[in-house]
């Protein structure tokens, strides 16, 4: 009875012979290890159980295990070791007909050859398949391939995938015996990783033809073999796409490295436009995507794909480093997150980047992709290199500041509010000099939020989303527009000729829309001004404030109100309890105040200006407005010691209304000022003059007249 190890290494003519009266005396227990180079039994032993077997051929030459030392029995084998001699280029296994491996096939050195095709070997679920450096062909026989199979490449030197890979497995992990260099497996053939695809070591799918897809539906972990100093990060060259499918969510973590690993070609093709593949670790750079559902999310890292060249495109070359071609019904495929591009500038056309870069970003529901194009210059000397990396945000940017933007929209209309969206633009490590011109495209997916596509804005605020102190500025000139609306892409603001925003310290962006509130015309406020003209203050009359909390109208929610006065030497303004503008008078003089209000639940903004007159007489102004200029009789007349004189003025005017007395001698100045239109009063008090006949003149632009009256004390 062997209870551990059993050699069998004899010469291919001879026989062990182990019966006595026909019964098999050698017993090999349950979990022994058989080590086999030549020789055979005369009757395979008694196996009390399950074996480990190795092939350690040490000569070259290509020999059959006997069968009686692997007899056809499906559960004998637990693990088969092929650790033929490396030395000998012809060391060959081959087997003794169709035989099954249990638990582990480990292909250490030498060569499985399945030469005939009663060779079948069978590889049972769950089974695991280590490859350092041995190999497996098909000379006439096969592989029968169980279920859940795991893969790991442990090589010593750069491999080549052959039979020994399934097209269908489990986990699959590529790494290295002991500390040696990285090297090359080349994945030659068809495969999908049901489980995780670990990349320890460099990985490379070749250039077709033929045609290989190396699917992944699950996480995908590219890292540094950390527990081997002469490992490197590992180098994915994926010259087919590696394709990202299945219904589960997946993520691809890789290594914070400067700079960013670069993995290749990838496919994102989930089985629900839902799936994710979210990015971590750090940065990724890739070959051209291929988008046709489900998504890639980013967080806070960054997905660098390329800008080809112009001579490249030219060639056909997939010209924005991405394609979207199958993104087609209800299919969703796009990056949610941070997108970069590297713009190389030569001095020539051919050999820098293309003029126009298409980031292509979203919502996990919207496709909402940025373009920058530095048409017709770019290719010039004068242009500088750039990395420009943009994000979409679903998310409300907030913030009032700098809106509205007076005459954003065109002459007269104001660009006010703004969606719950935006994108985050910046350049590095420089920002893009204002002496480079270029186009800015933002396309909104199902933006609909405007009456008019040629009304729409882009507006910009500098820095990080939460600065919201900074103002929003108006994208390049207001008529600088060539908008256009897509059945397929939605809507899509175009600016030409730009010269600002791409910055090194980031930009929010996002539609600047003209407003969906108005001055209600019956609000008292409102129905003043247009009577009045001005609000009228007196210096020594206090202060004065109106409501204007039904000032505005077509607001979603509740407003908010801020008020601003042109000459606060003149008069002060502020709001107080809420909703009412108040009015300080400081020095005689004009002003003019505006009130805004901020709808917070639309983004939304619109002002209201008046102008504002402080004089220094308490001129009592009666409801009205005249049609002609007039002065009535003082009353009461006589009086003693005062009277009240009524003046009418069409319209505002510069009045002076004196008294004289029979000499003709000035003895009082009721007003001197400019009055609004309207029926005024002013009170005279003569209690420091002498009973007697005394005369009062107006004069209010072109409007003169004279009138008696009689003081009797």
């Amino acid at each position: 009875t062997v209870t551990s190890i059993l050699f069998v290494d004899v010469a291919g003519a001879n026989t062990i012979t182990h019966t006595v009266g026909g019964s098999a005396r050698l017993n090999v227990s349950d979990g022994a290890t058989v080590y086999y180079n030549d020789g055979k039994f005369d009757v395979a032993p008694t196996y009390a159980g399950k074996i480990n077997l190795h092939s350690f051929m040490k000569t070259g030459a290509t020999r059959a295990i006997h069968a009686t030392v692997w007899p056809a029995t499906a559960g004998l084998v637990n693990e088969f070791n092929l650790h033929n001699n490396a030395l000998f280029a012809g060391n060959s296994t081959n087997l003794p007909g169709g035989r099954q491996v249990n638990t582990q096939l480990t292909l250490t050195s030498g060569n499985l050859n399945l030469a005939a095709g009663a060779q079948v070997l069978t590889l049972a679920d769950n089974l695991l398949v280590k490859v350092v450096d041995g190999t497996v062909t098909l000379g006439g026989g096969s592989i029968v391939y169980g279920n859940n199979l795991n893969y790991s490449y442990e090589i010593t030197a750069p491999y080549v995938t052959a039979a020994e890979l399934a097209s269908s497995v489990k986990d699959i992990t590529f790494t290295r015996t002991g500390n040696v260099v990285n090297a090359a497996v080349t994945l030659n053939k068809t495969v999908t990783v049901n489980g995780t695809l670990t990349i320890r070591n460099d990985l490379t799918i070749p250039a077709a033809p033929p045609t290989i897809v190396v699917t992944a539906l699950g996480d995908v972990n590219i890292a540094l073999d950390a527990a081997y100093t002469n490992a490197t990060i590992p180098v994915t060259n994926f010259n087919q796409s590696l394709v990202f499918g299945g219904a589960n969510n997946a993520t691809i973590n890789v290594p914070a490295a400067t700079p960013a690993l670069n993995i290749g070609a990838i496919t994102i093709n989930k089985t629900n436009n839902t799936n994710t593949v979210t990015l971590a670790g750090g940065n990724l750079t890739t070959g051209t995507i291929t988008f046709v559902n489900g998504l890639i999310v980013t967080g806070s890292n960054i997905l660098f794909i390329p800008a080809p060249t112009t001579f490249l495109v030219a060639g056909g070359a997939v010209s924005q480093g991405f394609t979207r071609a199958g993104v087609t019904g209800n299919n969703i495929s796009h990056v949610v997150g941070n997108v970069g591009k590297t713009l190389v500038n030569t001095g020539g056309i051919n050999t820098s980047t293309e003029a126009r870069s298409v980031f292509p970003v979203g919502t996990t529901t919207v496709y909402r992709p940025a373009a920058v194009n530095f048409n017709p210059a770019f290719g010039v000397p004068t242009n500088p290199n750039a990395t420009i990396v943009v994000s979409h945000v679903d998310s409300n940017p907030t913030g009032a500041a700098g809106l509205p933007i007076k005459d954003g929209v065109a002459q007269g209309i104001d660009v006010a509010r703004y969606p719950n969206f935006y994108w985050y633009i910046y350049s590095t490590p420089n920002s893009v000099g204002p002496t480079t011109l270029f186009d800015l495209e933002l396309t909104g997916g199902n933006f609909t939020d405007f009456d008019d596509p040629a009304n729409v804005r882009i507006i910009r605020r500098h820095g990080a989303v939460g600065d919201i102190n900074n103002a929003w500025l108006l994208q390049g000139a207001n008529d600088a527009y060539d908008n256009e609306v897509n059945s397929i892409t939605g809507f899509t603001a175009v600016n030409r000729g730009a010269n600002a925003g791409l910055r090194s310290g980031g930009a929010v962006f996002t539609f600047g829309i003209k407003s969906n509130m108005s001055i209600n015309p019956a609000s008292a406020l409102a129905k003043y001004i247009n009577t009045y003209k001005k609000i009228w203050l007196v210096l020594s009359g206090g202060v004065k404030s109106w409501d204007v909390n039904d000032l505005f109208t077509g607001n979603v929610g509740t407003l908010s109100f801020s008020a601003q006065s042109s000459n606060p030497a003149v008069v002060t303004t502020s709001i107080i309890t809420g909703s009412k503008v108040q009015l300080t008078p400081v020095a005689l003089g004009d002003a003019v105040v505006t009130v805004k209000a901020n709808d917070a639940a639309n983004n939304d903004s619109y002002t209201y200006s008046f102008e504002v007159n402080v004089g220094p007489t308490d001129v009592k102004v009666e409801e009205g407005v005249p049609t002609a200029f007039s002065l009535s009789q003082n009353y009461p007349n006589p009086f003693n010691p005062s009277t009240t004189i009524k003046f009418g003025l069409p319209k505002e005017s510069n009045v002076s209304l004196k008294i004289y007395n029979i000499l003709g001698e000035e003895v009082a100045t009721l007003a001197n000022e400019v009055m609004q239109a309207g029926f005024h009063t002013v009170n005279f008090d003569a209690s420091r003059l002498a009973s007697g006949m005394y005369i009062y003149r107006i004069q209010a632009g072109n409007f003169t007249e004279v009138k008696k009256m009689l003081l009797m004390k």
